[in-house]
């Protein structure tokens, strides 16, 4: 599943991917990475740091300022207005998430992560670009750059096991002349379904390479076989708490629009708090025993399947 939206202020978006987002600063830090053609020409690579990441959101550049000169503040310093960027979020489906973080399978995790780069791939030579004006005419200039801050995440607000990444894509890109530039978004937004399949399509072929035997739900997706739907709502909290706000409207997944579902989810979402993972890796598996999920089991076939 894929979702989009822009970031709200700089120092909003730096604490929520850079500082508290499920983890401490550190551990956070630690589970990120500077990506994209754009990042490499800034000098970008690693570890996201805190510092950086708000630089670039703020439209600071090297040596250029990006955004519209919005005056002056009480001190006397020069004021702009710049849009931060943009936050594409990739999250697997829920049998991915059991075996990825309760398992602790490290292929189905890199399965995910790989679908996402190639998600990352396919905006930079596709969708990216700025508006340039040149003789009083202003025009579309495709660019091939993206400066982009990657954090991968296993956990849902509401404590559940969450296989997801939030590719975070500053409002910036290098024109052919060699200037930063605001990102012009229309093609991203345009293609958001389309994402969206190349992610689902990706993961679902690294995963059959990988032996692992898919099947379709009732609802049009799938599911790693072996994980059955009551023990992927054992795991599903959040999505149990927006189909109920859906259900108290009067509506279901499949009636419900896309803004009303958004609204269900922004109603019933939790609080960020800060977790021991390894405790909570610890619970996970006591439900994973008790909901009878054998991950042995799910192993053995993954071996006939590359066989």
């Amino acid at each position: 599943m894929l979702s989009m939206s822009n970031l709200g202020s700089v120092g909003q978006a730096a604490s929520y991917y850079a500082e508290d987002n499920y983890y401490s600063q550190d551990e956070n830090q630690a589970q990120s990475e500077w990506q994209g053609r754009g990042a490499e020409l800034l000098g970008l690579s690693g570890q996201v740091v805190t510092e950086d990441f708000t630089a670039i959101l703020s439209g600071e550049l090297g040596e250029q300022q990006l955004g519209r000169y919005a005056g002056k503040n009480d001190k006397g310093e020069v004021e702009r207005d710049h849009r931060p960027g943009y936050d594409i979020t990739l999250s697997a489906p829920k049998s991915v998430s059991i075996l990825a973080e309760v398992g602790e399978r490290g292929d189905v995790r890199a399965a995910h992560e790989a679908a996402v780069s190639q998600v990352l791939s396919y905006i930079e030579k596709n969708l990216v670009g700025a508006r340039v004006t040149a003789n009083h005419v202003t025009e579309f200039e495709q660019t091939d750059n993206v400066v982009a801050a990657r954090f991968a995440h296993t956990t849902s607000r509401d404590l559940d096991p969450q296989t997801h990444t939030h590719v975070v894509i500053a409002n910036a890109t290098q024109t052919q002349d060699g200037q930063w530039r605001s990102l012009s978004n229309e093609l991203l937004y345009k293609n958001q379904h389309l994402l969206g399949s190349i992610y689902d399509s990706e993961l679902a072929a690294n995963l059959r390479d990988q032996g692992y035997r898919l099947e379709t739900t009732p609802e049009g997706r799938w599911e790693i076989a072996g994980i059955s739907k009551e023990q992927i709502l054992e795991f599903s909290k959040r999505t149990q708490a927006i189909d109920q706000r859906l259900e108290s409207l009067g509506l279901t997944r499949a009636t419900a629009t896309g803004e009303e579902r958004e609204t269900a989810a922004l109603h019933t979402r939790s609080s960020k708090q800060e977790v021991d993972h390894s405790a909570l890796r610890e619970e996970w598996k006591d439900r994973a025993q008790t909901v009878g999920i054998d991950f042995k089991s799910i192993e053995e076939e993954r071996v006939k399947g590359t066989q």
